[in-house]
């Protein structure tokens, strides 16, 4: 279990890390085509946070009575 969360936590940073350019190109594209690739990244990283949350979630130690 700690290499699952291991695991989760550098795949964190490294979306993180997307999240940060994405904001930036936000800020720097100013076509349509552009923003909407923007968009599509974005909701990508947001699937894969959900996907990881999920699988971090399978591997919770179970809890001591």
């Amino acid at each position: 279990m700690a290499l699952v969360r291991r695991f989760s936590h550098d795949v964190r940073n490294h979306l993180n890390g997307v999240e940060m350019e994405l904001s930036l190109l936000e800020d720097i594209v100013v076509d349509s085509e552009g923003q909407e690739a923007v968009g599509r990244l974005r909701k990508e990283a947001v699937e894969i946070e959900t996907l990881l949350r999920s699988l971090s979630i399978r591997f919770v130690a179970p809890e001591r009575h």
